[in-house]
Formats: structure tokens, sequence, C-alpha cells
């Protein structure tokens, strides 16, 4: 399935937007059956409901989250530290939006794949578990 008809933006007068403003103001039309991916030279539409191949999306450093729109698609590598690596993925997933996927990366770090915005809550909610709760198992 393609997205069908037409997109006619047109800004208020003398308002200029940055690519990312762009790539979320279209994202924002395209949800939530598509989404835009910015890739390095190219731009990728793909559908909610098909798993698209994650070399799609570009790989970040958490630090530059803030640097994409907040409905660009993204992949992050997240220490989990002393969190169980089984039980962190499972409640992680039900955060994720219908583009979202987390695969584990050794015993102790996870990828995640998803829009900024649900990335960044991920990262915040992992980052800010009390140690003396996050007892591995």
């Amino acid at each position: 399935e393609k997205p069908t008809g037409t997109f006619t933006f047109k800004p208020p007068a003398g308002k200029k937007y940055s690519l990312t403003e762009l790539v979320d103001l279209i994202n924002e039309t395209l949800s939530p059956k598509f989404a835009l991916v910015r890739g390095e030279k190219s731009f990728t539409v793909i559908p909610a409901d098909e798993s698209a191949d994650d070399s799609l999306f570009p790989r970040v450093e958490v630090r530059d989250l803030g640097s994409y729109g907040k409905t660009e698609i993204v992949s992050v590598i997240l220490s989990l530290g002393p969190l169980n690596l089984d039980d962190t993925i499972s409640q992680l997933k039900a955060m994720l939006s219908s583009f979202g996927r987390i695969h584990p990366l050794g015993k102790t770090a996870i990828i995640i794949c998803d829009k900024t915005k649900n990335v960044k809550r991920i990262v915040d909610d992992v980052t800010n578990i009390p140690v003396d709760t996050a007892k591995r198992k």
C-alpha cells in the first residue's frame, strides 16, 4: 500500500521551517499509516503495518536525539546497566509506536528503532530507574 492523494502546505507569510520541522509536518500528515524516513541523501516512505529494514533508520547517539524531529524514526544503542535484558525488552515493547522495535545487543544493551519522541522517553525511563530496584537475575 502506498499513500494516496496530495499534500499541500502553505506556511504563514514570513515563517521559515527547518528540514527537521518539515519532516515532522509531513509525518504528522502521513500518520498513523506511514512515516517518512530521512536518509543521508534520500527519503523513504514506509508503511506502519510492514517491517522495514532497520538499516533505513539512521543510527544516532543518544546525545544527538535533539537534532531529529519528534516523528523521525531513528535507531540508538542503549546500555541497560543492571537491568534484566528479557524483562526490560518485554516492558519497553509496550511503549513503542507501530513503527518501533527493540533488539537485544549482547547481554547488557539493546537497539531501539522508533520515532525520536518514543526513543527519548524510553532512554529517560531506563536511565532514571533507581539502581537498588534494578537487580539483574
